[in-house]
């Protein structure tokens, strides 16, 4: 992972902490959110999102997104 990939995994890992653990949020206001603090273009923010799945830091479902547990690294 290069330098700006640990720099944008610490904010999204900041960012997620400011949420409650699995607990369904509106996937739109999340989406408004993060991009917020992390100022990314809409088609890379969707690439960021399903890498965030992909890290096992949320899941979605339906309409929502659900902030899971962070991986103990």
């Amino acid at each position: 992972m290069t330098t700006d990939g640990r720099t944008t995994y610490s904010r999204v890992l900041i960012f997620l902490s400011t949420y409650p653990k699995n607990t369904p949020i509106k996937r739109a206001d999340f989406q408004r959110k993060l991009s917020q603090i992390i100022c990314y273009e809409k088609y890379r923010m969707r690439r960021l999102e399903m890498t965030m799945i992909d890290w096992g830091l949320i899941r979605l479902e339906g309409d929502d997104v659900v902030i899971l547990d962070a991986p103990k690294d």
